[in-house]
């Protein structure tokens, strides 16, 4: 079977030409892709699901009536700058890692993770919940207001309205709403990279001036 895809090894697009293995029980089953990536040479390996028939044409099962499509090697994984927290890394990327296998356990790793951001890096403390902490993150001036417009979009995507539980307790898995498990994990990405990779540049651009500004000064 051959695909089009980005391989998540290298990110390049490629046309993979992926052998395929079905396993078959009672008209439902799972066929699992893999190969190498033309590209880098690195192993791909997918999974379907879904109900399946005999197809004289292969001569065997096929899956029909697909119910989910997922890579299960190598697991999504984002290489963060150096100057983000590893903790806060590896939290977001085990997030990442299950978002198709547990929608709602990753969407409890991503609010637990936002509340413990606008917690220790942010300074947001002494409010009942992330909900009263994403209001007071949205206030603050040195926010841009494309991050500020997408995390107060979390309580909207959330519905925190009709799940309260969502924001009064991070801890508890809870059910999610459609399009909230990808939101997080892009708004937390974002946000990540403003309150660690660009303050980092931004301390090592004045580092430079002030080595320059202390040149110019001896002269």
């Amino acid at each position: 079977m051959e695909l089009s895809i980005q391989c998540t090894h290298c990110s390049k697009y490629i046309f993979w030409k992926a052998e395929e293995k079905i396993y078959e029980n009672n008209h439902s089953g799972i066929l699992l892709l893999h190969g190498a990536c033309p590209a880098c040479k690195n192993l791909l390996v997918f999974i379907r699901e879904g109900e399946t028939r005999w197809s004289n044409d292969v001569d065997g099962f096929e899956i029909v009536g697909q119910t989910s499509e997922r890579m299960i090697y190598p697991l999504p994984h984002i290489e963060f700058d150096i100057s983000v927290p590893q903790d806060y890394a590896d939290e977001f990327n085990e997030a990442l890692c299950i978002k198709d296998l547990s929608p709602k356990s990753s969407a409890t790793l991503s609010r637990r993770l936002l509340q413990r951001v606008l917690r220790e890096h942010f300074n947001i403390k002494n409010k009942r919940n992330l909900q009263e902490e994403i209001a007071e993150f949205l206030v603050l001036v040195d926010v841009p207001k494309y991050l500020a417009d997408a995390v107060d979009e979390i309580r909207t995507i959330g519905n925190f309205a009709a799940h309260p539980t969502k924001y009064q307790d991070t801890a508890t898995i809870v059910q999610v709403e459609p399009d909230e498990v990808d939101w997080l994990l892009e708004v937390l990405e974002a946000l990540l990279e403003f309150s660690f990779v660009q303050s980092s540049i931004a301390a090592s651009r004045k580092s430079k001036l002030d080595a320059k500004r202390t040149r110019f000064e001896r002269k």
